[in-house]
Order: C-alpha cells, then sequence, then structure tokens
C-alpha cells in the first residue's frame, strides 16, 4: 500500500489530506503530521479574536474543490445565520477546519489518516521511498513526502542597530499569542508593515484592551483596499495567458481611463486576472519577474489582498481619530531611551532623517519569510544540506515543477518530494490563498491517486 506523508497540518497539509480521500481508488495511507495548537488549522485561521474577518467571502472557502460552497453549509448547520457573500470570523473558519479533521481521522475504507503530533527534524532518501525522523523519536518511513510548510515568520529588517531584535521588547513572530500580552494599555504601540498581518495585529490590541496610540510604518505607508461591493463592467479588458506583460498593462491603462470608483476598477481587473496568473507569471523571464516585484509588487497587494468593509471602516475610524497612526517611510535603527524605544525612519521623498520615541513594544507585521536560504527551520537547513530542494532565486520559496515536485541542487524534479501552498510563490506567485491552495490540493492529489492505483493494479 502506498503512503504518503504530509509534512505540515494546516490548511494546505489538511486540503491535501482531504482531496486524497476523496479521490481514492485504492488503498492509500495519509499521515498528516503537524505540532502546536494550530493543527488543522493553521496560524491563519487560529485567532484569539473575533474581530479577525476572513477576506473572502464565505461562499468560497470550502476546504474541496468538489464542494467550495460547503463552509457556509456547515455554519449553517452549527446554528450560524450567514450567506455566501458574508466576511465571516476567521475563528469560525479554523473550526470547520478542526471538524474536518476530526471527520477525516475517523474510520476510511481506501484512506485512513494518521494525525502525528510531532514535528519532523530530519528527512532521508532512501532506496524506496523517504524516512521522517519525529521530534519525538519516532521513525516514519514513507513512499512520498509533501512539504506543506505554511507561512513563516517574517524577517527582521535591514537596520543600522540589528542587536535590538535581541530585545524583549521586539516580536519577530506577529501571530503568537503573547505579542500582545503584558502591555500597559496606555503607551504606543510600533508595527512594522502595513499588511492584513498588521490590520489583524491592530484589531487583536484593541480586542484586548490597548487604548494607547498604534504606530505603523511601512515604504508607502499604503493600508490595504476594502472589497467593493458594486463593481463596473469592464467590457474591453479581456486578457489571456499569451498577452505580454505591456500589453496586459497596455489595457489595463486603456479601461482605467474614466473610472469614477477606481478601486473597484482595479478590483475587476484583479478578478480577471487571478486564472490566468500561474500561466503569465510562468511565461515572464526571470528579469521580467524581478521588474515585477521591484515596481509592481506592492501596487498588486493593494489590488489583491483587500478588506471587508467593515474591517476597513473600522481601520479608517481609528486613523480619523488619531489612535492609529500611519507613516510612510524606511526604518533605519531602532534603539533604547530614556522614555522607551526609538524608532529612527527616513521618510519616504525625503533625505531628512526623524525619530519619534516611547513605544513599549515593536511587533514585525511585514509578512511572511519566504527565503528558504535564511529560515529558522531544522527540517528546512536538512534539506538544503543535503540539496535536495533549491530555494528559489527571487526568495519566493522553492523551486519546483508544475507537479508540485521539488527540484533538487541540480534543478532535477524529486520522485518523492512535493510541495504547495507558498513555498510555491516563485512557481504561481498567487499561492498563499485558499482558492489556489484548494486547486493545488486538488491537483496533487489525484496524482497520487493515479499513482497508487496504478501500482495496486499491477501487484
Amino acid at each position: 500500500m502506498q503512503s504518503i506523508a504530509i509534512i505540515g497540518a494546516g490548511y494546505a497539509g489538511l486540503s491535501l489530506a482531504l482531496h486524497i480521500q476523496h479521490y481514492a481508488r485504492s488503498e492509500l495511507q495519509i499521515h498528516l503530521l503537524g505540532s502546536g495548537a494550530t493543527i488543522g488549522r493553521g496560524v491563519a485561521y487560529t485567532p484569539n479574536h473575533a474581530e479577525a474577518l476572513l477576506n473572502v467571502p464565505a461562499g468560497k472557502m470550502g476546504a474541496l474543490v468538489t464542494d467550495p460552497e460547503y463552509f457556509v453549509e456547515w455554519l449553517q448547520q452549527q446554528g450560524k445565520t450567514v450567506t455566501e457573500a458574508d466576511f465571516v470570523p476567521r475563528q469560525w473558519y479554523g473550526e470547520y477546519l478542526a471538524s474536518l479533521l476530526r471527520s477525516a481521522t475517523g474510520e476510511h475504507a481506501l484512506a485512513p489518516i494518521q494525525l502525528y503530533k510531532s514535528e519532523v527534524l530530519r528527512l532521508t532518501p532512501q532506496i524506496k521511498g523517504v524516512s521522517l525522523d519525529l521530534a519525538n523519536g519516532e521513525r516514519l518511513a514513507v513512499d512520498q513526502a509533501v512539504l506543506a510548510l505554511g507561512n513563516f515568520p517574517p524577517a527582521n529588517l535591514p537596520i543600522q542597530t540589528p542587536e535590538f531584535y535581541e530585545d524583549p521588547r521586539y516580536f519577530g513572530n506577529p501571530w503568537l499569542p503573547d505579542c500582545i500580552q503584558g502591555l500597559d494599555p496606555q503607551r504606543p504601540i510600533l508595527l512594522l508593515g502595513t499588511s492584513l498581518t498588521m490590520i489583524d495585529t491592530v484589531l487583536a490590541l484593541r480586542a484586548n484592551g490597548h487604548q494607547g496610540q498604534i504606530t505603523v510604518i511601512s515604504p508607502r505607508g499604503r493600508l490595504p483596499w476594502a472589497v467593493s461591493q458594486d463593481l463596473p463592467s469592464l467590457p474591453d479588458f479581456k486578457p489571456n495567458a499569451q498577452m505580454s506583460l505591456i500589453e496586459i498593462l497596455r489595457q489595463i491603462r486603456l479601461n482605467m481611463q474614466g473610472q469614477i470608483d477606481s478601486q473597484a476598477a482595479w478590483q475587476v481587473i484583479a478578478n480577471s486576472l487571478r486564472p490566468i496568473l500561474p500561466e503569465i507569471w510562468e511565461g515572464l523571464s526571470l528579469r521580467q519577474q524581478q521588474q515585477f516585484l521591484r515596481h509592481l509588487r506592492h501596487p498588486w497587494g493593494l489590488i489583491r489582498h483587500r478588506l471587508p468593509p467593515q474591517i476597513s471602516t473600522q481601520i479608517q475610524t481609528l486613523v480619523e481619530q488619531g489612535s492609529l497612526q500611519v507613516l510612510a517611510g524606511r526604518v533605519q535603527a531602532l534603539s533604547d531611551s530614556k522614555t522607551g524605544i526609538d524608532l529612527q525612519y527616513l521618510p519616504r521623498s525625503s533625505q531628512q532623517t526623524q525619530h519619534l520615541d516611547g513605544f513599549q513594544r515593536v511587533i514585525n507585521c511585514t509578512g511572511p519569510n519566504l527565503d528558504y536560504a535564511r529560515l529558522q527551520s531544522p527540517l528546512v537547513q536538512d534539506l538544503l544540506d543535503q540539496g535536495l530542494i533549491r530555494p528559489h532565486p527571487l526568495k519566493l520559496g522553492l523551486l519546483a515543477d508544475r507537479s508540485g515536485a521539488l527540484l533538487d541542487t541540480f534543478k532535477q524534479p524529486s520522485k518523492t518530494l512535493f510541495s504547495l501552498g507558498p513555498a510555491l510563490r516563485g512557481l504561481y506567485w498567487e499561492s498563499t490563498a485558499v482558492p489556489e491552495i484548494r486547486q493545488q490540493a486538488s491537483r496533487l492529489a489525484q496524482a497520487f491517486v493515479e499513482q497508487a492505483a496504478t501500482i495496486a493494479d499491477t501487484n
């Protein structure tokens, strides 16, 4: 019987396991490995406050490709009054995933799931398959393994005072609950980055009773846009994967002319590009991808990763009240002072350094680290040392082929080691949201099931 180890039990890992069960036609053993409180939920869906909402309508968040609306049905079964268009608490989505995991680890005739609550420390190739060494001392032999490691904490910003990162008042992982604990509710806090992670942190701080000013800083100082409810029609915008990036940009420019609500028009454009974005991205040369990252990465982030309207309204209210201060500039130094933590930064479009003082805490909200060459992960470092994986040259996860097979140090696709989710951002560009990961999980699951059925037929 074929066996597959899925390393990581967040959304990506669980979705893959569920799709394998769904498609299974012959016996196949699934080993799902994860550790900590996020098993079955992942970091993104384990918030400790109800204010954090999904930024995708509930009707698009079902875990399976074959039933993307099931999440809404599940919520209604729990007595929740929701519609497909609602933006619901991410806590609810975590509960939904945990429920699916409980059901999936029950009796299953063809593809049972065995759950291991332990970290994988080492993966070793064997004559047939691979072996996994677990932190609990167990060793597991499987035919194939999948890295579903999710998001890693942000990288530290390059600053003149890197020693500050050893200060206990600096929190490099914004997803840990202790980030918002033990605070003076009146003293100010500094958040690095203006991404969706920052929004979640602001809401968590307020929900936890913090009343002091929150300052956020990023190079451009732009807050995420809100999801537009009424979208305009852009009949002339019909992109396809064969167009060059210049042709697509030309079409966008023509369609944006005369648009009163540019944010809504940009949302239409993003929605139109999303299904063909992997093909567009793959068709770009490495140099063109670098140019996109340099010039269009941040504008695309504003367009693509949007806020539920009610959350956007809350954030704008905090800004108007002055309790949330948004700075555009680059952090140069963080240091201790008599009144707290001192921020030295260079404002955007300025050559004059400025200071802000008195912060009680600094939290890094700059977004997940995808530079696998520098990750503080024993398993990732071991795989790099063995030459079994190769980091993407643009620091966008790992190199892989379209099947999800990871490339080794000689750029050869593995027959036993695969991945999905954020690690494949260099392959797909958009590879972090549920709809994209769900598609990857479905394709990879079908490939595993086909292989298992072929082996079973020949035995």
